[in-house]
């Protein structure tokens, strides 16, 4: 039933409310790695205690409130604003494990990240996101694996003035 679909869509952004974004997360005993998934995220406002997130995209406002399962400093937590997310890496206050992300009842639009989770006892075994969601060195990666026979090489990727905004917490 498109046509309903597409009032009710008109009608939610007239009233002006706001979506969830999806957030997956992932912890070590240190740090706890949060992506919130909006697509050219504007005015992104970020608060740590209680856990709020607000930004726009393409006219829609996403927002999302939690309290999280532990204490964090803010002063050593950092966030990478790209493309198509935004990378949240928070300092535990106390070492350990959470275990869930946040207090209360289960948040539909929140999800365990597996592509950056390690269990606690494999924590010490690589598995580091230190590079925090980058690839690192690639070509370290790729060793003598060598290119194919007349292909030449991919040349730059130019800029991307503006991609990497820093905002402080709150």
């Amino acid at each position: 039933v498109p046509g309903i679909l597409g009032t009710f869509d008109r009608e939610l952004k007239k009233q002006n409310m706001s979506s969830h974004p999806r957030i997956l997360w992932a912890e070590r005993e240190e740090w706890v790695y949060l992506t919130v998934e909006v697509v050219d995220a504007k005015d992104i406002t970020l608060e740590m205690s209680p856990f709020k997130f607000k930004c726009t995209s393409g006219g829609t406002t996403y927002e999302e409130e939690f309290e999280l399962a532990g204490e964090i400093v803010a002063e050593e937590s950092t966030q990478s604003t790209k493309p198509r997310c935004i990378e949240l890496k928070l300092k535990k206050k106390e070492e350990g494990y959470w275990n869930k992300v946040y207090k209360g009842k289960k948040l539909q639009n929140v999800a365990v990240d597996w592509n950056k989770w390690v269990d606690e006892d494999e924590e010490g075994a690589g598995g580091d996101v230190g590079g925090f969601g980058d690839m690192g060195d690639m070509s370290s990666m790729m060793g003598g694996m060598g290119g194919m026979p007349g292909m030449g090489g991919m040349g730059g990727m130019g800029g991307m003035g503006g991609m990497g905004g820093v905002l402080p917490f709150v």
